[in-house]
Formats: structure tokens, sequence, C-alpha cells
């Protein structure tokens, strides 16, 4: 689904009817009840839970939410926001009280509890040191609002703000700001208020005689968006005649994130489904670069034709800045892209897997098929919609064409096999791969045409890999390759390889995991890093203790390219609904990366509540070791809104799911699962040493925030090195233990390229001849023995493609060569 950009602070959540309770607990101490008085002829509420807790209160005009009792206080609007509608002068309090209050009306009691901050008499916020409050806020039509802070210790009806802005309450301070039609943040600075460590009540005073006034949020104690006081806007469209001036017809361009900086501050947008971006920038006279960011996913479709940046100079504060608008084409081509997740790995227990694809080109994709492979442990059970066709341990999904902007998904229903304990920690890789390639990919003149894959397989404890050439042309010069044992580099090489030739690496791998690292020819398109695991292998595999996660993990995937898609996750007996994880892990206890490296971060979450979850909340404060810019997003279970916000120095993601409805686990266990991805890479000039530390906070309904797991990597080019062990490596050239050119042929096959029947003609009468077809992987597809000097062979079974074949006599090859079947 396209994302919409945002610039709050916080969530906005749909309204939920709940019970209400006394009272709520946060830490060791406790708020007891706080109540809102609407207008000055209202009764107060009593008795609605603060700690996200919501209540409506519709004789005042008024509903509201309060998610927070520290500073920062956030007070919500239910369900886009709280209306204050034809009041005249009115005044909304809120200010905080012991349990029932005494009885008295509205009044602010003597504390029974300790609050965060309390005096002899009554609960309040400190804000000496978070003095900001942040209104959002509109009107109909332009209105002035007074927003006033203040403290008290009368009993009964506490005081009020009068329409000249001044106040009846002890102590306070008015600030008054303009309202415009546009929804957007208002900072309000009270450090000028000696007295800002003692709040116990806000009012909000209408000026506009009439003015309909639509509150979002307020958050009251608050330094995490001071900056946020002008906003920087524009719209980034296609240029389809290329003349850099929109016009009707050419549309706006979604998910494209937006920089603006001073060259000190950085903040960041993200455009939404029109195209449209604002960015909260800091007050004052400061001119900005503002420019569209591509990431690894729009680079390929997407260019810059006419002003790179533009410089914006803002002045004053609560101001918007309009238009930075900027004009892209957009390459004339079907770019496919596919995403997998699986919410689970748990022996015996089913689990929960969603593909997702879609067309991110202008043209349509014809004849497009998605092929989903399945580990050796895990099955899948079913499939909405179901599959096309199945081949061994591959889905198939015949989905024909596929427009532009077109997507769609696919859910799926698997298990991790019972009965085996040894599979425990053991890694399952779920791949999808989307064809056609892309044809945004440009093709540079310096690639030979050459394109290397690697495949994986254990065979009586020996881990072997197969590295093929299966470009149309040969390789014109070396690349090289890389043998591991349990991320310690044993062995190291060259190798260059003709169309369709092969060679083997064999190691003995005595239950490590074992990994081969093939490198691409130089220009090579895409971002393909060939590599394959062997894990498992060998008698000492059920002894080897898994320190943390499988190996497999440790290091990336070869799915930088956007038709391919790979899911590696441990398989577990049980488990933490509500954690983070990263892809790669990283090397040694330090969780080494690259600067640079694509992290895929994950965020599960479950509902182990009693009751269904209306509404989540997922906020992610990304590390400033991250590059904002090359943020893309991942597959997501269920439909969001992305709210993407910076300040200058760090960015937090919120992931919003409205009337998400998630089932609770004790009712619907498959269905009470959710999970969030997205990718981001490390900024590529950091110095080994630096460190990125990431967590997210889940939100369900009004409850109190759970927090993940730390996910943790380090900066660092060390690559565990042990050559020694390089002596057990055994490589094998060309199909067989033996030097191929030494070959005399004594077989001809024909016709080739075949269709159903091939006949193998032997040069001379040889007994005991037989003939061996094997796919590019090396695995032997065809096995017969060839009777008389002329045989008749049906290629029944072999799907359209390149083969490898073998003829064998007495123990002699008299024969090699490949094999075209159409």
């Amino acid at each position: 689904m396209k994302i919409k950009s945002f610039i709050l602070s916080f969530c906005l959540l749909s309204y939920i009817q709940v019970s209400f309770a006394q009272s709520f607990e946060y830490g060791a101490t406790n708020y007891k009840v706080v109540y809102l008085n609407g207008d000055a002829s209202s009764s107060c509420m009593k008795n609605f839970q603060l700690n996200h807790g919501g209540f409506a209160f519709n004789g005042g005009n008024v509903n509201l939410a309060v998610l927070e009792a520290n500073a920062p206080l956030t007070i919500q609007g239910m369900p886009t926001a709280f209306t204050l509608e034809n009041v005249g002068p009115a005044y909304f309090d809120l200010f905080f009280t012991t349990d029932e209050g005494q009885n008295s009306r509205c009044a602010p009691m003597r504390a029974e509890y300790v609050g965060l901050e309390q005096d002899s008499n009554f609960y309040h916020i400190n804000l000496s040191g978070s003095a900001k409050v942040i209104l959002r806020a509109k009107s109909d039509v332009p209105a002035t609002i007074s927003f006033f802070l203040g403290y008290s210790t009368l009993y009964g009806y506490p005081g009020s703000i009068s329409p000249s802005g001044t106040s009846s309450y002890q102590d306070g301070i008015v600030k008054t700001i303009q309202l415009t039609t546009t929804m957007k943040d208002y900072v309000l600075d009270f450090s000028d208020w000696q007295n800002r460590s003692k709040v116990n009540v806000f009012g909000i005073y209408i000026g506009t005689t009439n003015a309909v006034v639509s509150i979002e949020e307020i958050v009251i104690g608050s330094n995490s968006w001071p900056q946020s006081a002008n906003h920087i806007l524009g719209n980034i469209y296609e240029d389809v005649n290329n003349d850099c001036a929109k016009q009707s017809g050419e549309n706006g361009l979604s998910s494209i994130i937006v920089e603006a900086t001073d060259g000190s501050a950085f903040y960041y947008g993200m455009t939404d489904e029109s195209g449209d971006y604002n960015i909260g920038v800091d007050s004052g006279a400061i001119v900005y670069a503002v420019t569209p960011r591509f990431n690894s996913k729009t680079q390929a479709i997407l260019s810059n034709i006419c002003i790179p940046s533009v410089a914006v100079t803002t002045n004053g504060a609560g101001q918007d800045f309009c238009c930075a608008d900027f004009a892209l084409k957009v390459s004339h081509c079907s770019h496919l892209s596919v995403q997998v997740y699986s919410d689970r790995r748990r022996r015996c227990f089913s689990s929960n897997s969603r593909v997702t694809y879609a067309n991110y080109g202008n043209v349509s994709s014809t004849s497009t098929v998605l092929k989903i492979v399945y580990p050796e442990f895990t099955v899948p059970i079913s499939s909405v919609p179901e599959w096309s066709s199945q081949k061994g341990d591959t889905l198939i999904y015949e989905l024909g064409s596929l427009d532009p902007a077109e997507q769609g998904f696919i859910l799926l229903v698997d298990s991790v096999i019972c009965g085996r304990e040894d599979i425990r920690g053991r890694a399952q890789c779920l791949q999808a791969i989307i064809s056609p390639k892309s044809q945004c990919v440009s093709i540079e003149p310096a690639w030979d045409g050459s394109s290397v894959t690697v495949s994986p397989y254990c065979e009586n404890g020996v881990a072997r890999f197969v590295v093929q050439n299966v470009g149309l042309e040969n390789m014109t010069g070396t690349s090289e390759y890389r043998l591991y044992s349990n991320d310690t580099l044993v062995f190291q090489s060259t190798f260059q390889l003709i169309s369709g030739n092969t060679f083997q690496v064999r190691y003995p791998a005595n239950g490590a995991v074992i990994r081969l690292e093939a490198d691409q020819r130089p220009s090579h398109p895409g971002r393909s890093r060939p590599r394959a695991f062997v894990e498992g292998c060998g008698a000492a595999a059920s002894q080897t203790p898994l320190a943390r996660e499988s190996l497999v993990l440790s290091m990336p995937q070869d799915d930088l390219d956007e038709e391919v898609a790979i899911s590696c996750m441990t398989i577990v007996d049980s488990y933490d609904p509500n954690d983070k994880a990263a892809a790669p892990v990283g090397i040694t206890d330090d969780h080494l990366i690259k600067a640079g490296e694509q992290l895929k971060y994950t965020i599960r979450f479950q509902n182990t509540g009693t009751d269904v979850a209306y509404n989540i909340k997922v906020v992610d404060t990304l590390d400033l070791n991250l590059d904002v810019a090359s943020f893309v997003e991942g597959a997501v279970s269920h439909p969001y809104v992305l709210q993407f916000t910076s300040d200058g120095e760090k960015t937090i993601l919120n992931y919003i799911f409205k009337k998400i409805n998630l089932k609770d686990s004790t009712t619907n266990e498959p269905e009470s699962h959710g999970l969030i991805s997205f990718y981001i890479k490390s900024k590529a000039d950091l110095a080994d040493g630096n460190t990125l530390h990431n967590k997210a906070d889940i939100f369900f309904d009004y409850n109190s925030a759970i927090v993940t797991n730390i996910v943790d990597h380090m900066i660092g080019t060390y690559v565990p090195t042990d050559l020694s062990k390089g002596n057990k490596v055994q490589v094998i050239t060309g199909l067989f233990e033996g030097n191929e050119s030494s070959i005399v042929q004594r077989v001809t096959l024909y016709p080739n390229p075949a269709s159903d029947v091939i006949q193998v003609k032997l040069q001379e009468q040889i007994t005991d001849a037989q003939l061996i077809i094997l796919d590019l992987s090396s695995h032997e597809v065809y096995s017969g023995a060839l009777k008389g000097e002329l045989s008749s062979v049906s290629l029944a079974g072999l799907s359209s493609g390149m083969y490898m074949y073998k003829v064998q006599s007495n123990g002699e090859y008299i024969g090699v060569g490949k094999l075209v079947v159409k």
C-alpha cells in the first residue's frame, strides 16, 4: 500500500470505548484520577483509566484519551481530533487529583499517593527540563487561541482563563497562537515561566467566535520536537513531457524520502500518495538544501532531470514555506519487486508466511511468475490464493499480467516438521523469486555477460558447493571465491568459467556451518552476491552447540536484487512473541558488519492478552549511525500508516495499525501475530568500532509500551581467518573428478536443442555404457543404460533449459557436453 507522510511526534489512534478504572501503575508510583472540565456548565468525568485509558465526553463536545502520565503528558483526539464547536468563549482544564476527588466538583485535592512529582498537597508535572508544549491543531477559519499553563492550590472550582487571555489561577502563563486551516504542529515555549516545575492545570481559550477548532494532539513537557517550528512543503511528481513543470495529468510519486539540511542538522520527510511532503524544521533564519533521496528500490526507476536540490530560506517560527517541488523522470519499464517474511519457526507448530509483490515500473509485466522455495524442514500447508503448481520444494504461482503500480500478496500457512530433536537451532530460509527480471536495471558495456550462481549440498558429511556460470557469455577474467567454517575464513582462490561450466568445492563439515561466497564479474547488473550455506552436515551436527542464533544468519543472504527475497529464521521451541531482530546478525559475538551494509530489521508482535487489540502502534527510534536516506519499507503483516519524523538529529518511525482488530492468542493463536520489516543501511563512512543499537516500543491499545530487546551491531572489517584448515578443501573442475579436456569424445547426441526425445550414438560398439543428465546445479535428473550403437532417450519430465550430460563405460568417461531442452 502507499504510505502517507506525517510530522506528528505521536500517532493518532481510533477511539475505542473501554472500561473505566480508578488508577494505574507507573513504576512504583500511582496517579489516581485525572479530571477533565469541559465548559462552565459541565460536570467532571471521573474514574477513567489515565494510563492508556480512553473516555468520551460528548456534553462538552470533547473526545479525549490520555496516553502518558509522566512528562511529557500526551493527550490525543479520538478518532480524528477532538473538536470544539460553537462554544464561544470557553476553556478546557485538565488537572490531577486523588481518587474520587473527595466528592468535590472538579477540584484538585490532597494527594494520597506519590506521583512523579508532588508537593505537600498536589500532583504536578515538573517542566523545568522540558518547557515545550506541542499543539497540533487547525480551524475551519483562521482563528486565535490562547493556551494556558498554570498551577493551583485552590479547592473547589480552580479558576478559568478569560477572553482577554488573563487567568484567575494562582500562577500561570498564556501563549497565543494563530491557527490556520491546515493541521500542523505549533511549538510553545514556556521556559520564561519561573514556576513551570509545578504544572497541574492547562487551559485553552478560543478567541474567534464560532470557529471550529480541531485538535489532534497536545504534548505537555517535551523536548522531543522543538525544531518542528517551521515546515517545508513540496510535491514530487512524474514529469511526463520533460518540461520541468507540473502539468495536468502528471501524477505525484509516493514513498520518496526528502532530506532538508543546513549542513549540520538533517531533517527527513516522505511523500504521501499524492506526492506531497511536509518536513518539520527548526525556527529562525536558516537556509536549507532540500533534496529527494533515492534508495535501493527507487534508484533503478527514478532520475532527477531538472533541479537536483532546492534552497529554502526559513525565518521566524510557526510558518509554512512552500513549495519545493521536484520533477522526476520515471524509466519506461516494468520493475518487479518481492518481499517475504514468516512469523516464527517452531517445531511441530503451524506458522504464517506472507509474500508481497508489486510492479513499481510504469509498464505492465506479462507472464509474471512467482516461485516460493521452502527449506528442508518446513512444509507448506495451505495458501491463499492457491499455488498453480508444485515441483518438489517449490510452489509456483502464475500471476499473468501485472500492471504498473499493481501489487498483491500471498498468505501461507506452513509448519516445521515434527519428531526431529536435532533440527532445533537450525536455520530455515524461505525464498521468493519473481520473474521476469526488472527491465529498469541498466546494462553497462563493461559487463562480460557472465553470471555466477552457487548451489549447496550435503553428501555423507561433506559440504559440496557447485559454482556455475549460467550467463550467456564466458567470463573474460577471474573472480574470487571464499570458503568459511563457522564464520572463519579457511580457503580462498580464484576461478574463471566459460558459459554453462561449473566447478565444485568440497569440505568436511563436521557439523559446522560452511559458507561459500563467489564474486560476480565487474559491472554485473543488479546487486547479486552469490553465496550459499550448508548447516547440520556431518556426524557432529547434533552435538554442535549453538551459542546464539544459527550462524547462517550472521551474514547477508543473496537477496539484494528486487526480484529475490529470502527470510531466514532459527527453529526454536519457545520464543518471545514481541521482539526485534536484524539480518544479518553480524559475525563474532560483537555482531560485526561492514560500513554501508544493508540491514533488514524485523519487529514481531503478538496479542497475548485476553481480548481483541483494536489499535497497535510500533515506535522505532533509528540509531544515529543509520543512513535514513536509504530507508526502504519491507513486508508488513497488516494495513498500516507510517509516520516518518525527524528533529535534525534522530529519526522516529511510527507504524500505526488503526482498527487492526488483532485476535488474542487464547481465542485464535494463529491470527494473534503481526510483523513489521524495513531495510536501512549503516552509514558508509563509519569507522571500525562504531556501534548501532536499535529497539522498538509496541503499544497495544491504551496499554503501556512493550519494549523489545535491543539489537546490536558493530562496524568492523575483521574476519576470523585460519587458512591452515584449507588443506581439507577439494576443488573439482567440470562434472567429474578428472581432466575434462583429456576425454576422447566417442558419443554423438542429437538433436540438440531437443524437445521430447534425443538419439545417442556411440562411435564404436561399447558395452555397459550409461547416460547421466544433470541440471545446472549438478543434480542428477536422468540416468539410464545405453543399448547398442544407437539409443533413443525420452526427455519427458525435464523442463526447458540447459543441462549437462556425461556418458560412462567401464568407469571411463567417453563423452561429456551440454544439452538444451526446448
